[in-house]
């Protein structure tokens, strides 16, 4: 009878054993399907990632081509403003012109009817 129960206990044993095995191989397929669906997450978030990422750089040399082209742009109209007459040579013209006053100056036509007007006065 000893023996009977020394092996039912190793039986009960071996069934404890059996079932904490398939618990644990229970859990491990389960934390490696999981793993796998992270894995994939990952995956998936990596590509979007990229995509994106490739995305900004493009959209970046964009915009740098186009502020480039704006810094051409102004150095254009910068070499063009320093052409321009600047305010105080504008102020010494108006003066010579204010001193000249070309408003009384006359035209060759004026100035022959007036010696032919006058000139035969003279005479």
């Amino acid at each position: 009878m000893n023996k009977n129960i020394q092996l039912e206990d190793e039986y009960n044993s071996f069934i404890d054993f059996n079932s904490k095995l398939k618990s644990l191989e229970s859990k491990y397929n389960l934390s490696r399907d999981r793993l796998f669906v992270i894995n994939q997450n990952m995956i998936d978030q990596y590509k979007i990632t990229s995509s994106e990422l490739r995305f900004v750089k493009d959209e970046l040399k964009n915009m740098k081509t186009d502020i480039n082209a704006v810094k051409e742009a102004l150095t254009e109209i910068s070499r063009e403003l320093s052409k321009f007459v600047k305010k105080e040579e504008v102020k010494v013209i108006e003066k010579y012109v204010s001193l000249w006053d070309p408003l009384k100056f006359v035209t060759e036509d004026q100035l022959k009817e007036y010696l032919n007007k006058n000139g035969n006065r003279k005479k």
